[in-house]
C-alpha cells in the first residue's frame, strides 16, 4: 500500500490508473499501474516488452536505410495513385525533371508525358491510365517523357502495383532509367545497318552484273567465232548457188523455172542477210563520229522503210519537234542501221499486214533527244521482254534474233540507253535516248576468232 511520489494524483477520493514504458537492465517493461481509492491500494502489471522494442527499432533503422536508398538511388522512383496523383518521386526524379517536389507532389504524374509520341505520333494523353487499367502488360514500357524545360527524354520504366487488404490496387510503384543515349545510338546504328545493307546489296549486284558482263562477252567470243567460220563456209556456197541459178536463167529461158530461180536468189539474200548480222553483232568497229541531224537521219529511215513496205495498209504518223535545233554527235550509218531496225520490227509486229505506227522525236532537257517509235501490234509478253535483248532471242518465225541486240550495241556505244514498254495485246514503244556530244570515246573492240577484215 501507499503510493509512491511520482504517481500522478487525482483531486478527491476518485481512482486513477497510469501506464509507463521503463528500461531496466537492458530490459523493456510496460507497466500498468491501477489506484483504488476505496481501499487506498495501488496494483501494477509489469510486461516485458524488449522483443517489441528491439523489432520497433530495427524497423526504424531499415525504413530509414531505404528511405536514404530511395533518395540515393541514380534512378528516377515514383508513387502515385491509381487516379494518376503523384504521392512520392525521389531526389534524383526531382533533378531529372527539374520540378521542386512541391511543384509535383499532388498533381498528375500525366505531366511528365508528352502529348504524342515524337516517333510514331501516338496519343499519350492516357498513358497513366492505360498503365493502372494493364498494369500486367506495362510491367516494363518505355516511353518519351518531358522536363519541366519542354525536353523530351526516353525513359524505360519498371511499373509494380501495390495492393491493400482486400486486393485493389493502392498505389504504382514507377522506377525509371533514362535511355536517351542508347535510343540515339541505337538509330545510329540502325542506319549504319540500312547503309551498310544498301552498300552490300549494291555491291552485290555490282558482282552480279559484272558476272553476267563476263558470261556475255564469253559468249560473244563463242559467237565470234562461230560467225567466223559461218562466213567463210557459208558465203562461198550460197555465191556458187546464186551464179548457178544465174546461168540457169540465162540458159534455160524457161518460164516454168522463174518462180523457182526467184526463190533461191531470195532465199540466198535472205542468208546473206543473216550472216551479215552476225558480223554486225559481233563485230564492234570505232564508231565514225561526225555532226549530223538525227531528226532528218529518222525521217529517211521512216522513208526507206515505207517503201519497202509499201504495200501494207499502214498509217505512218511523225511527231517531230525539232525547232530547236536536232544536230547529235554519232556514227551515221549505225544509226541507219539503229533505227531501220526499230521500224522494221514495228511493222513486223502488226497484224494483217495493216496498223499504225508513231515515231516522235523531242529534245530532253537540252543534253538528250528521245525517239520512240509505238506501234499497235500484238504487244510483247511480260516474260519476253526480260530477254528482248539478248542475242539469239526472237519471237519470229524468220531471223535468228540478233537485230535488237545489234540496236542496244549501237545504243551502248553511243553512251545512249534503250527502253521497251509494252504489254501482251497493247501497243509497243521503243525508245532511244541519245546525248546530244559522247560523253566518252570507246575504242574498237575486236573479238577473240574475229579478222580484222570483213568477211
Amino acid at each position: 500500500s501507499g503510493i509512491p511520489s511520482w504517481f500522478p494524483k487525482q483531486k478527491g477520493n476518485r481512482d486513477n490508473t497510469f501506464d509507463r514504458v521503463i528500461e531496466i537492465d537492458g530490459r523493456w517493461l510496460h507497466q500498468s499501474f491501477y489506484y483504488t481509492s476505496a481501499f487506498n491500494r495501488l496494483r501494477v502489471y509489469s510486461f516485458d516488452i524488449t522483443a517489441r522494442k528491439k523489432a520497433e527499432e530495427a524497423l526504424r533503422r531499415s525504413e530509414k536505410k531505404y528511405r536514404e536508398l530511395l533518395e540515393t538511388a541514380n534512378s528516377i522512383i515514383l508513387c502515385w495513385n491509381p487516379d494518376g496523383t503523384l504521392r512520392f518521386i525521389n531526389d534524383y526524379g526531382l533533378l531529372f525533371f527539374g520540378y521542386t517536389r512541391e511543384e509535383m507532389i499532388g498533381r498528375s504524374v500525366q505531366m511528365l508525358v508528352p502529348e504524342r509520341d515524337s516517333q510514331t505520333g501516338a496519343d499519350l494523353t492516357r498513358l497513366s491510365e492505360e498503365i493502372a487499367r494493364n498494369i500486367t502488360t506495362y510491367r516494363h514500357s518505355e516511353n518519351e517523357n518531358i522536363t519541366k524545360h519542354g525536353e523530351r527524354r526516353w525513359v524505360m520504366w519498371t511499373n509494380k502495383a501495390i495492393l491493400d487488404a482486400e486486393g485493389n490496387i493502392e498505389e504504382i510503384l514507377a522506377i525509371g532509367n533514362d535511355i536517351t543515349e542508347l535510343k540515339k545510338a541505337g538509330e545510329v546504328l540502325r542506319r549504319d545497318k540500312e547503309l551498310l545493307e544498301r552498300m552490300a546489296n549494291e555491291r552485290s549486284k555490282e558482282l552480279l552484273d559484272a558476272h553476267i558482263q563476263l558470261e556475255r562477252s564469253r559468249r560473244m567470243s563463242d559467237i565470234g567465232r562461230l560467225s567466223t567460220t559461218i562466213a567463210h563456209e557459208l558465203r562461198n556456197p550460197l555465191s556458187a548457188i546464186q551464179i548457178a541459178a544465174y546461168n540457169i536463167d540465162r540458159k534455160a529461158r524457161n518460164p516454168l523455172l522463174d518462180k523457182h530461180l526467184e526463190t533461191i536468189n531470195r532465199k540466198v539474200l535472205e542468208s546473206d542477210h543473216i550472216i551479215q548480222n552476225l558480223l554486225s553483232f559481233t563485230r564492234i568497229k570505232t564508231a565514225s563520229i561526225e555532226k549530223l541531224d538525227i531528226c532528218e537521219l529518222v525521217r529517211e529511215c521512216v522513208a526507206a522503210i515505207s517503201t519497202k513496205y509499201a504495200g501494207w495498209n499502214v498509217d505512218m504518223k511523225e511527231r517531230f519537234d525539232c525547232d530547236e535545233g536536232s544536230v547529235i554527235s554519232a556514227d551515221r550509218i549505225q544509226m541507219k542501221m539503229l533505227f531501220s531496225n526499230l521500224l522494221d520490227n514495228a511493222y513486223q509486229a502488226l497484224k494483217d499486214e495493216s496498223g499504225k505506227i508513231t515515231v516522235t522525236a523531242q529534245k530532253h532537257r537540252q543534253r538528250s533527244w528521245e525517239i520512240s517509235i509505238t506501234d499497235n501490234g500484238a504487244g510483247i509478253a511480260e516474260q519476253a521482254k526480260e530477254k528482248l535483248f539478248e542475242p539469239f532471242y526472237t519471237t519470229k518465225t524468220k531471223g535468228v534474233g540478233l537485230g535488237l541486240a545489234i540496236c542496244r550495241e549501237i545504243v551502248d556505244m553511243h553512251c545512249g540507253k534503250i527502253e521497251v514498254q509494252s504489254s501482251e495485246g497493247k501497243e509497243t514503244t521503243f525508245t532511244v535516248t541519245l546525248p546530244v556530244r559522247r560523253l566518252i570515246t570507246l575504242p574498237a573492240v575486236q573479238l577473240p576468232g574475229q579478222p580484222a577484215e570483213s568477211v
